[in-house]
């Protein structure tokens, strides 16, 4: 799962990985989510209003 966050500026909030076996990147803020997990429906809910 991925997420398009902005700040309280109005900026993308993006995370800079580093690998040692790859260049740094950016990417958006994401992970693995259970369809039980809690967070996700207090995402989901912050998200529609």
């Amino acid at each position: 799962m991925r997420a398009i966050l902005l700040d309280e500026d109005d900026r993308l909030v993006l995370i800079k990985r580093i690998k040692s076996d790859q260049a740094p990147y950016w990417t958006t803020p994401g992970g693995g989510v259970e369809s039980t997990d809690v967070s996700l429906e207090a995402a989901m809910t912050l998200v529609s209003r």
